[in-house]
């Protein structure tokens, strides 16, 4: 499965899961298709608000990014935390943003994977 196409939500008793949203299910609630290994599939109802989509990108642990992520920026060249923000949507901008201002004219979650900065996933908004 590919990574990118991933989600993750919360379960109505606040378990994390992620797998592949398939719809919705009797009365309007929203079910996300998890595959385990064994090629078995479990589905869970799920808490719509916290639905995250994958970024397709990884932090510095190898754990994967997803929309809503609380992430630290961590500057590896000043040897300092650049900024402390939430991964969203970029709404004038195609592509999956940091919440918070930063100083590059593109994409900031492009450029801080491509430069000196790592980045680490520390939490959720839904948390």
């Amino acid at each position: 499965m590919n990574e990118r196409f991933l989600s993750k939500a919360k379960t109505k008793n606040g378990e994390w899961v992620e797998g592949l949203v398939v719809g919705y299910t009797q009365g309007g609630l929203h079910t996300l298709r998890i595959q385990a290994i064994n090629n078995t599939y479990y589905y869970f109802e799920i808490d719509p608000k916290t639905l995250c989509q994958c970024t397709g990108l990884k932090d510095k642990n190898g754990r994967l990014i997803f929309e809503g992520d609380i992430v630290e920026v961590f500057n590896t060249y000043e040897n300092e935390i650049e900024v402390i923000t939430e991964i969203i949507w970029g709404e004038d901008y195609p592509a999956f943003e940091l919440k918070d201002t930063f100083f590059s004219e593109c994409n900031n979650l492009s450029f801080i994977m491509a430069e000196d900065y790592t980045i680490e996933v520390i939490g959720n908004m839904h948390d």
